[in-house]
């Protein structure tokens, strides 16, 4: 067992690796879970050990520290412990939405950004949203540009945060009730 990760008489590379990291990891895991489009940085310049015990932990697949305190090792903690915290990330379950090695998405989501959100609020997309008791299918709910944040598509968090928030609903701009949200992309008159 030991031989598969070590050269147990010489090697050119720290601890008697062979091969050095990344390379290492992906003799046995599938190197797809590594490369997809985004990938997270410490993957990216293969500090697999940043992450993982290379050999036991007390955590799932030999973290060193359980999510998300290992997350704040590098994603300020503030950010998710603002007054509104959404569910899955004040229960720790940051991989309910993200993965952790690399994604066909942006931001690491397991799915395309409004489809992540669809898996818990499929109602949002049943009705009109944030309009009701207007005429109309309510807003838009994805377009191709979000008027507040550049380069970003609208989607979801366009007007929620998706982790925490200081305000209602998560929203993303301070706003008590839906319609003072209008104001930041629409101005008010």
């Amino acid at each position: 067992m030991c031989p598969d990760c070590h050269n147990p008489h010489s090697s050119n590379v720290e601890k008697l690796l062979s091969p050095d990291m990344p390379a290492l990891c992906i003799k046995c895991h599938e190197k797809e879970e590594f490369s997809r489009r985004d990938v997270h940085g410490p993957v990216g310049i293969g500090m697999c050990l940043d992450c993982h015990e290379p050999h036991q932990s007390d955590e799932e697949t030999l973290l060193i520290k359980a999510i998300p305190m290992l997350c704040y090792k590098c994603h300020r903690e503030a950010k998710f412990t603002k007054k509104n915290i959404h569910p899955p990330v004040q229960e720790g379950r940051c991989m309910e939405c993200h993965t952790a090695h690399s994604s066909r998405y942006n931001s690491l989501l397991r799915d395309r950004d409004n489809s992540v959100c669809r898996l818990c609020h499929p109602q949002v997309f049943e009705e009109p949203h944030a309009m009701s008791g207007m005429k109309g299918k309510g807003h838009v709910l994805r377009a191709e540009k979000d008027p507040k944040r550049r380069r970003e598509p609208f989607t979801c968090a366009s007007c929620h945060e998706p982790h925490s928030s200081n305000w209602p609903r998560l929203y993303r701009y301070k706003a008590s009730e839906p319609f003072e949200m209008c104001a930041h992309c629409h101005g008010s008159k």
